[in-house]
Formats: structure tokens, sequence, C-alpha cells
């Protein structure tokens, strides 16, 4: 049990002492934001978990809008910030960090790749693969893909920056996990690219999902050199990529709390498909329960969400969604039922 004093108020958190049986962790997940309030909003959820018993705060750290965070590997990345002002400070890292600890709480940090880069590709401009529309280098063909999109997988240069990164990240968090990402990887840029065709032949490829188990492979082998565990998103496992056996999988895809899912799932997503050639989305829009199945029996442990992005809550059914999300319990699921049996 801790406890702490924090303006005449006292939080007592106990990590491990959850209200759930079999439940070793409850987590929450922040991605990042550009409110100049952040930090104080960042500590009034770390409350809001101790008060319920959360005990792991997953900080989604950068993506393609910005990057946020400040490194003394490369201090030029936060040039890329929405503003000098919406930056997060090594002091304010550790302020949060801190805080957390003395309610219990463990802080994951997250830096995705190879997609959502955007903003780390504004300030290193060779490291996102160039795109290519009608046959021109750089051109978009949207909404298939940008100009310039997902790291450049077939370049020393790419893993060389994305070892320094994680490792000071994993320095500087000091969790025995980092989070990597690897979601959303879609395969429209590398398969325009003639360099990634190049890429492909001379290593024997065959199909564009070998590209991503080529910089899946690599990278893990980096973070594991320095030391740390790593987890990933589930969708390099769903693209069959295979990743060590001690990856811990994030299954962050689910369709059963959208309300509207049953019009989304007859007449949007028909539309969509026929718009977009190379969409991500599945054949059969798929339950948690669905996605867990087949990474289960591929031997993988998972860290599974619920998935209540903000776009699900209306105000008729926030009642309904909020305790959908409450309710996901991987112990009953036909899934982990099956891997036992």
């Amino acid at each position: 049990m801790s406890s702490t004093q924090h303006k005449s108020k006292t939080f007592q958190g106990s990590p491990l002492e959850l209200s759930v049986p079999g439940r070793r962790n409850k987590e929450i997940c922040h991605q990042r934001n550009t409110n100049r309030r952040l930090f104080k909003v960042l500590k009034q959820n770390l409350d809001a978990m101790a008060y319920n018993k959360f005990n792991v705060f997953h900080w989604h750290l950068v993506d393609d809008q910005s990057w946020p965070l400040e490194m003394t590997t490369y201090p030029n990345l936060t040039q890329s910030a929405y503003s000098p002002r919406l930056v997060y400070s090594r002091a304010n890292v550790q302020d949060i960090i801190e805080y957390a600890r003395l309610r219990g709480i463990r802080v994951i940090p997250e830096v995705d790749t190879p997609g959502h880069t955007q903003a780390l590709g504004k300030v290193f401009h060779d490291l996102l693969t160039a795109c290519y529309g009608n046959g021109t280098r750089g051109t978009p063909n949207y909404p298939e893909h940008a100009a310039f999109e997902m790291l450049n997988p077939t370049q020393d240069y790419t893993y060389d920056v994305m070892r320094n990164i994680p490792k000071e990240v994993a320095e500087t968090f000091k969790d025995e996990y980092i989070h990597l990402g690897m979601d959303e990887v879609y395969y429209a840029c590398w398969n325009s690219s003639p360099e990634i065709k190049s890429f492909m032949k001379e290593k024997g490829f065959d199909t564009v999902n070998q590209v991503e188990q080529y910089y899946v492979k690599r990278t893990l082998n980096n973070v594991k050199n320095f030391g740390s565990k790593y987890m990933i998103w589930q969708d390099p496992i769903d693209n069959d990529v295979e990743a060590e056996k001690d990856t811990l999988v994030g299954v962050w895809k689910d369709t059963s709390l959208d309300v509207k899912m049953k019009t989304w799932q007859e007449y949007i997503a028909p539309i969509a498909r026929s718009v977009w050639k190379d969409t991500s989305l599945d054949d059969k829009m798929k339950t948690w329960q669905e996605y867990i199945a087949p990474i289960a029996r591929k031997g993988y442990q998972m860290v599974l969400s619920a998935c209540w992005y903000l776009n699900y809550i209306t105000t008729s059914a926030m009642a309904r969604t909020g305790r959908n999300t409450t309710s996901v319990t991987p112990g009953a699921s036909t899934a982990q039922k099956k891997k036992r049996t």
C-alpha cells in the first residue's frame, strides 16, 4: 500500500490488489494531446486510475500530427511539435512518472512506427518511404497514400534511428516494457515504390508483408539488444508477420461497442471498400473475441483493450456503451476457453 499527500488530499493505491479476480493489470491508454492543460489533466486521470485500482498508464507519446517528446539524442525532433509550448520536457515526463509511481501506477511509453511517423519525417526527411503516383516519385495518390509515408525499411539509417529513439525512451521511463506500436501499416505506399520492389527482389521476398516482417524483426532485435521487453499492436500478427514469441501483443480492434455498427456493416463499409481499394477494412467486421482467437492460437501473450473511442460515445447510448467497455473480460472469451482445452 502506498500513499502520498497532494493539496491536503491523501491518495492510496495497491497496484496488485485488484477487484477483478485473475486480472493482474488494469490499464489506461492515453494518446498524445496538445492541450496546454495536458499535465493537469494527466494527473487528474492518474488520480482517477488510483481510485479505480488501475495500475498501468500506457502513454502514446507521438503520432503523425506532432512529436512533442523532448529527447537528448535528437533535440531537433520537437521542431515538429504543434508549438514550442506544446512539448513534453524531460522534467514534465519525470514529474508524471513520479506522480504515477506514488499512486502505484507504472508508466509504459509507446513510440509508434513504422506508420504514424509523419511528424518524425518532417525532421528526418530521408526516413520516410517515397510513394509514387502516376509513376512519379514523392507523389500522393489519395486516398491510398500521401507523398511520403511509412518508415523506409530498406536502409540501415532507419534502424539506427529506431535503435537510438527507443533506447533513450526506455532509459527515461525505466519500465521493463516499451511499446513499439506497429499498427496500421498500410501497404499502398510500399506497393507503389520501385525502390521497395527492388528491395524485395534483392531479399527474395514475394509479398509485401515480408517487408513488414523484415522491419519488425530488425526493430525488435534492436530493443532486445539493449535489454528491454517489448509490446506491439496486433496488426503485424493479423498480417501473418511472425514476431518473437516473447512479444506482448496488444489487441485494439473491436466493433461491438459501436452502436451504429449495423448501419456501418450493411451500408457504409461496402461503399468505402469500393472507393478505397487498398482499404484495411475487414471483410467481416469482428468483435474483440474473434480477433484474439488467431493470436492466441499462435502462442502470443496478449493485452486486451476495451476500445471505447470518443467517436463511439453518443448521448442515448452512453450508459450501455460504458457497460460494454467495463465488461470486457478476456477470461470469459471463447478463444481463451478453446486455448485452455
